[in-house]
Formats: structure tokens, C-alpha cells, sequence
């Protein structure tokens, strides 16, 4: 993609803008439908409505369309390495846990049938803990909300360039007027152009 210096005038060319506006038409359709029949078992009646609407877009129209907004999600970065950290403090319970019992059992330490049942069922109690610890740290871990809020930004920048970006026909040019840049007319190069003014 080229973007070219141009030295158009403000006012020079037509806003693209109204261009897609103006080549653009949405027709509104409605009716109602009734139907009757005879059957054996008597007289039938049925009836509906439909509505809907309908766009038309010429050529030109499609290439001049405004960008699309881009979306973005929030910084969970923080919450997975916390549930990484409780992974990882589970696994080492477990080894421990389990450790201790096989070291108490191999040198003929007498636990009691308690102790023993304690033991045996400390993997289901540490999986009930991290479970509820999970969903703690899901609910409460901090997110980071500065990408969404920079890409609603570029999102209205985007707007704001494209709303005043002009077409001059005679050399099939689409330009900014501020920063005196254009591009052919085709809607990747306008994007491009878009992009390229506000970053």
C-alpha cells in the first residue's frame, strides 16, 4: 500500500462519508398474509405477517464504507499465572502429603486408623480446597482493562479520520485533509491510510 503526499485543498473532492451514504439505500418491507380452505373436518383460516428490510450498495458504495470498530480483551495475564501458582501449590501438597506418609509407613511408625484415613483422603480435601481457591482467584484476580480502553480510542480516532476523509474523482484519490496524505480508492488502501494516521 502507497500512501502518497497530495496537496488538495480542504474543500476540494467530496466527503466519503456522504458518498456511502448517498449510494447506500435500505428499503423497509411489511405485509400480512390471510388464507382460508376447506377441510372435512370444516373451514380452515390461517394467517401471518412478514417484514424485514433490504440493503443496496453500489460499487463505490462498498469501497467507501466506514471501518468496522475493533474489538479488544481485557489483561487476564495476572489470573493465569495465580491459578498457575495454586497448580503447582497443589501438586506439591500431594508430594509432600503422600511423602510423608510413605516415609511414616517405611519406618513402621504406628499411625492410628484416624491418622491413616487422614492420609488416605487428603487428595480430596486439597482438590475441594484448590477448586474453591480457583474460583476465588477467577472472581477476584485483577484484569487489566487499558487494552480495551486503547482500543475504544483508536475506535473513535478511526471514526473521526474517516469522517473526514475526502474523494476527488477526477484522479480517484482518497485524502485527508489535516494531514495532507492519501491513497488510491479501494477500501484496503483506505484502511491502510486510516491506520497509518493514527498511529
Amino acid at each position: 500500500m502507497k500512501i502518497i503526499e497530495v496537496s488538495y485543498g480542504p474543500t476540494d473532492g467530496v466527503s466519503i462519508s456522504g458518498l456511502y451514504l448517498r449510494e447506500t439505500t435500505t428499503t423497509q418491507k411489511s405485509g400480512a398474509l390471510l388464507g382460508g380452505g376447506l377441510s372435512q373436518s370444516g373451514v380452515v383460516l390461517g394467517g401471518g405477517g412478514y417484514s424485514g428490510s433490504e440493503t443496496n450498495q453500489t460499487g463505490r458504495s462498498a469501497i467507501f464504507a466506514p471501518p468496522q470498530g475493533k474489538t479488544a480483551e481485557p489483561d487476564i495475564s495476572r489470573m493465569h499465572e495465580l491459578l498457575m501458582y495454586l497448580a503447582v501449590g497443589f501438586i506439591a501438597l500431594n508430594i509432600l502429603t503422600y511423602g510423608a506418609y510413605g516415609v511414616l509407613i517405611l519406618t513402621d511408625f504406628e499411625l492410628s486408623k484416624t491418622a491413616v484415613e487422614l492420609f488416605e483422603s487428603s487428595f480430596y480435601f486439597y482438590m475441594i480446597i484448590g477448586i474453591v481457591a480457583a474460583l476465588c482467584i477467577m472472581l477476584i484476580a485483577p484484569r487489566d482493562y487499558s487494552p480495551v480502553h486503547m482500543e475504544n480510542r483508536r475506535n473513535e480516532l478511526r471514526k473521526d479520520v474517516y469522517l473526514r476523509l475526502r474523494y476527488v474523482d477526477t484522479d480517484n484519490i482518497v485524502f485527508d485533509p489535516v494531514t495532507l496524505t492519501g491513497c488510491h480508492a479501494d477500501r484496503v488502501y483506505i484502511y491502510s491510510l486510516i491506520e497509518s494516521i493514527i498511529s
